[in-house]
Order: structure tokens, then sequence, then C-alpha cells
């Protein structure tokens, strides 16, 4: 049985962790700032306050979302609520939503008003490749941290 609560509580908390390691990530030179990017296709880049705003409570709502997925997954293949099953599926699945992720990179400039060639966000390219060569690793590397956490916080449920 899916505990829907801890599943939403696990996907902030792992968004939270995995935040601070891509601002760490942007400190150390790679250019990762999914709050400012997704806050971007809704709000004017003239207002910043705004642009992180709604960012951020955007970048958070989708990890709860995708905390209720993982635990959707965790249940389906078994693993329950088991502390060691759900983190350790967490991190396969942290891999294969980084790889996917990183796949579809090069399309988002579709759909982002302020990304493309001379926009005010660059495009990033195949899996961030336009970023940088280390973007990539770190695209799976930050997944790998959001699934690893998530499936900790979601496997500590007492049931």
């Amino acid at each position: 049985m899916i505990v829907w609560s801890q599943a939403i509580l696990a996907g902030f908390v792992a968004t939270a962790l995995m935040t601070i390691a891509m601002y760490a990530g942007k400190i150390m030179g790679l250019s990762m700032d999914m709050p400012r990017a997704i806050g971007l296709m809704f709000v004017d880049e003239t207002h910043p306050t705004a642009v992180y705003g709604v960012g951020m409570v955007l970048h958070f709502a989708i990890g709860c979302l995708f905390g209720v997925v993982y635990a959707l997954i965790f249940h389906l293949i078994g693993a329950g609520t088991a502390i060691g099953a759900t983190a350790g599926a967490g991190i396969v699945i942290g891999i294969i939503h980084g790889l996917g992720l990183g796949a579809a990179l090069g399309v988002i400039p579709a759909v982002h008003p302020r990304m493309g060639v001379g926009e005010l966000i660059e495009p990033p390219g195949f899996f961030g490749r336009n970023y940088g060569m280390s973007m990539p690793l770190g695209i799976v590397v930050l997944h790998v941290i959001f699934g690893g956490v998530l499936g900790v916080v979601y496997g500590s449920v007492v049931v």
C-alpha cells in the first residue's frame, strides 16, 4: 500500500537535497539552475525575485509529484517500504530518470519561451553538453541523489 503523504514528503526532502547539490555544483562552475529555468518559462526576466519564487515552487511541486511516481514504482517492483529496497531502487530509478532527462534536454528549447540560440538561456543540447563536458555526469549524479534520498525517506515509513 502506498503511503501518499510519505511519498510527497520524500519527494520534497529529495528535491531539497538535490537542489543544494545543484547549487554546490553551480558554485564549482557547473551551469545548473533548474528553478531559474522553470521560473523563466512563466515570468519575465525583469522580475528576478518572481522568477526564482515561481521556479522554486514549481521545482518542489514537480519533486513531490516525482515522489509519488517513485513510490508507485517501488510498489510495482515489490520494494514496498523496506528502507534498503527503496533506497537501492531509488538509486536505480534515479539513474534512469537522469538519463531520460538528459536525453530530453535537447528538445526543451522547443517549449521554453526564453531558451534558444540568442535567447536569455542558451539551449543545453543533448545531455546538457552545450554547458560543458561535466554536465551529463552532473545530471545523472543529481538524480541519483534525488532517487537515493527519496528511497531512504520513503522507506523509513512505519506501516
